[in-house]
C-alpha cells in the first residue's frame, strides 16, 4: 500500500468513526444483560444489538459471545460463546458489524 492510499484509508476511517459516534450518541439504548459473560468483560471492544440478539467482542481473547434476547433482557449463556480460532493467541478484536445474515468481526 503506498503512502497516499494509507492516508486516504486513515482519513476514511477517522471520519467514519466520528460520524458513527454522533449517530450512536443520539440513540436511546437500553441494554440489560442477565447472567455473567464468559468472555473478558473488562475489555469489550465490539457490540452489535439486533431485535433478537446481541453480540459482544473482547479486545483480549479469541472468542465472541452471542446473547439471545429473552423478553427485555439479553441472556449470557455459555452456549453463546463462539471461538474464532483454535490457537491461544489473542485476536485483538476491535469491532463488530452486522449486515443480515452476516456478522463481521474486525481485528
Amino acid at each position: 500500500m503506498n503512502r497516499l492510499t494509507t492516508i486516504c484509508v486513515f482519513f476514511s476511517l477517522f471520519t467514519s468513526f466520528f460520524s458513527l459516534n454522533v449517530y450512536a450518541s443520539s440513540l436511546d439504548i437500553n441494554f440489560d444483560i442477565k447472567g455473567s459473560l464468559a468472555i473478558d468483560n473488562r475489555n469489550i471492544s465490539g457490540l452489535v444489538i439486533t431485535d433478537s440478539f446481541a453480540v459482544l467482542a473482547t479486545d483480549e481473547g479469541t472468542a465472541i459471545q452471542i446473547l439471545p434476547k429473552k423478553g427485555d433482557q439479553f441472556v449470557a449463556e455459555n452456549s453463546g460463546v463462539v471461538n474464532l480460532t483454535n490457537d491461544d493467541l489473542e485476536l485483538d478484536l476491535e469491532g463488530l458489524a452486522w449486515d443480515a445474515p452476516y456478522l463481521y468481526a474486525i481485528g
